[in-house]
């Protein structure tokens, strides 16, 4: 069912969408209610109607580190899709002015701004192409750029934190606000967003970024090289990626591995047997499968090694 009207009026809520529609593992129940938000003024529609309502709101991206209930979400469900299509925003940076970038230590000569609902990895991309290095590592990786900075999302020795300039959040009172990477207390696979210490009231709309200029031909072949390695040792079908964070010192897959758990099935959830962890949906997998799953990793390693394993990616709804 869907309430309210065409999308000149706001962001069109749906009742009782499966959200197993819009998350990479193809899991998850119903949500009370579920719009997708083209426009920070969307995201501000949709969360004054759930305030209106007297009801809880989450915001999501494409889904892809998500495990939803089987029973689904209460509230309002708001998919964000701000800049999804738009254009990349390019200014020259400071190249002459001593600027410096946080993780090469080189000049600055782009500042690049985005929606926070466009695919992390067509910016990747995009950038690559125009000749701008810090995001070469990206290509091929899924999800959004605001999931990206909320999970603080990195391989190959880079991370978003050290290119992001600042995000574009929504203030309650419908106001957008700059939050410079300084205040933003990043750490390893998290951020104020994920950690819970920013919250879910304060919503990514855009981001600034920081490059600096490098041979397109030479970012395509690192590009090229990181997304084939990726793609040598990483599952197809239907997964969230690396179900948990890697412990200081050790690779969480090779350890999950080691209790002989690779391969391993419960219900429709599988521990991949190409990677020790990722849990794959073969078909018919529910959430609590993939928990049962999750838990037995967590109780084997720990157990075998002495070493708790932290989720990397994000549980919603009541299991």
């Amino acid at each position: 069912m869907t309430i309210g009207s065409d999308k000149q009026s706001g962001p069109q809520m749906m009742a009782g969408e499966l959200l197993s529609r819009h998350t990479s593992l193809h899991i998850g129940g119903p949500a009370d209610f579920f719009c997708v938000a083209y426009s920070a003024d969307d995201i501000a529609e949709a969360i004054a109607f759930s305030s209106q309502r007297s009801l809880p709101f989450i915001i999501i991206g494409s889904g892809t580190n998500l495990l939803v209930s089987d029973a689904g979400m209460p509230g309002v469900v708001i998919k964000n899709a701000t800049g999804a299509k738009g254009a990349i925003q390019i200014a020259p940076g400071p190249a002459s002015g001593g600027y410096q970038n946080s993780l090469e230590g080189s000049d600055v000569s782009a500042f690049v701004s985005v929606g926070s609902g466009m695919s992390f990895s067509h910016l990747a991309t995009e950038l690559v192409d125009r000749g701008f290095a810090g995001l070469e590592w990206a290509v091929g990786i899924p999800g959004t750029v605001g999931g990206a900075i909320a999970g603080n999302a990195g391989a190959h020795g880079g991370e978003v934190s050290h290119c992001l300039r600042f995000v574009e959040v929504l203030e309650k009172d419908g106001g957008r606000k700059q939050i410079t990477r300084e205040d933003m207390l990043f750490s390893y696979r998290s951020s104020p967003w994920k950690s819970g210490r920013e919250g879910e009231r304060r919503p990514i709309v855009g981001a600034e970024f920081e490059f600096r200029r490098d041979s397109a031909e030479h970012l395509r072949e690192t590009a090229r090289t990181y997304l084939a390695g990726r793609r040598s040792i990483q599952p197809g079908g239907w997964s969230a990626g690396s179900v948990f964070r890697n412990p200081p010192g050790f690779a969480a897959g090779a350890l999950i591995e080691q209790c002989g758990l690779k391969g391993f099935r419960i219900g429709g959830a599988e521990i991949s047997p190409v990677h020790a962890n990722f849990i794959v949906n073969t078909g018919k997998a529910s959430a609590s499968d993939v928990l049962a799953l999750i838990e037995l990793c967590q109780e084997k390693v720990s157990l075998s090694f002495g070493i708790e394993l932290s989720l990397e990616i994000v549980v919603l709804g009541e299991q």
